[in-house]
């Protein structure tokens, strides 16, 4: 027996440990064309990520649509495999893993997406959907399965005798209270939050985001949320990752990025975010231009070519990703004489 004092050192200890870590991680899908599919160049997908989610933390990936988010999530469950670089769970290349470890991996990683409704089979009673996952990972009994698949369904707000139901029966928050169910049936370690509130009403949203917090802190969970809104990413994360045609341009802790946002494009992005007050007074930042091509990224700074702040060296030397306050890094000139 270990004291109330221990325990709480154990989980601060704990909370210190990266659950997952990516380490340069670099994806390229090739561009072929003519008869012979020749490969005439690449997408610059994902280019160099570096990153780290600790137990129990919620790190946000934010970022306009086409800037490598979501290819990133995939590079983390395996769907897609890195052109370089690694990706460590618990402190083991996930890319490297033997049979065994890698079925021990597909139930600690689960996934919640933006639209219930494509990512739940309408033919499949919702007892059943929540139930798979059990009955693939863990090998349960039927009986403890179903058991299991009650006490996930309450845990969520939902009427376990709605089990017998389909989802095309439940409202769109109630679906994704179904897949958030599914994905917690099997005690993953680590959830990727895909958009999770985007499709939902405003009144829902709020429902569905409480639940994944406390569910969080219940649980130990670790989350890695792909969001625009953010709304939902101050209020869930505890980091923030801000990407940039593949790559992290700006990381900080969730209050100091919007208290102190340091590289241009985070600037742009929290000044296109509603206002939480009516008062709210803001600089508005209106980007010129058009996001460049991943096929073709601008050399120098990626953001140089939309940057109101672009300085000559921007268009040739490529900035470095480095601390400029504690825990805070950025990847601009503005900041080279610090």
């Amino acid at each position: 027996m270990i004291s109330g004092q221990q325990a709480q050192q154990v989980m601060v200890t704990r909370a210190n440990e990266d659950i997952l870590k990516l380490e340069d991680v670099v994806k390229w899908f090739p561009v072929r064309k003519g008869v012979l599919r020749r490969t005439v160049g690449h997408v610059h997908a994902v280019d160099g990520v570096s990153l780290d989610i600790k137990i129990g933390q919620t790190v946000a990936l934010v970022g306009e649509s086409g800037c490598g988010k979501t290819t990133t999530s995939k590079i983390v469950l395996r769907l897609e495999i890195p052109t370089r670089g690694r990706v460590l769970f618990e402190g083991t290349d996930v890319n490297r893993m033997s049979a065994a470890e890698s079925r021990d991996y597909r139930r600690k990683v689960q996934a919640v997406f933006q639209d219930p409704m494509s990512s739940l089979s309408p033919r499949m009673r919702v007892g059943m959907i929540i139930a798979e996952p059990m009955l693939v990972n863990l090998g349960l009994p039927r009986r403890e399965v179903m058991t299991r698949v009650g006490e996930a369904m309450e845990s969520v707000g939902l009427d376990s005798t709605a089990a017998s139901m389909y989802p095309h029966e439940f409202s769109g928050g109630q679906r994704q209270r179904i897949a958030i169910a599914r994905a917690l049936s099997v005690d993953p370690r680590l959830i990727i939050l895909d958009e999770p509130v985007s499709s939902l009403d405003i009144s829902i949203q709020a429902q569905v985001i409480n639940i994944l917090k406390r569910l969080q802190d219940e649980h130990q969970l670790s989350y890695l949320l792909i969001a625009h809104n953010l709304g939902t990413v101050r209020y869930l994360s505890n980091r923030i990752a801000v990407m940039y045609l593949g790559q992290i341009v700006e990381e900080s802790p969730t209050e100091e990025f919007f208290n102190n946002p340091l590289h241009p494009y985070s600037k742009a992005l929290i000044s296109a975010a509603l206002p939480s007050r009516a008062n709210d007074g803001r600089e508005e930042i209106v980007l010129s231009g058009e996001v460049p091509s991943p096929q073709n990224p601008p050399q120098g700074c990626r953001f140089h070519t939309r940057c109101p702040s672009a300085m000559p060296q921007c268009s040739s030397v490529v900035p470095t990703l480095r601390e400029r306050a504690p825990g805070h890094t950025v990847s601009c000139h503005l900041y080279d004489s610090f």
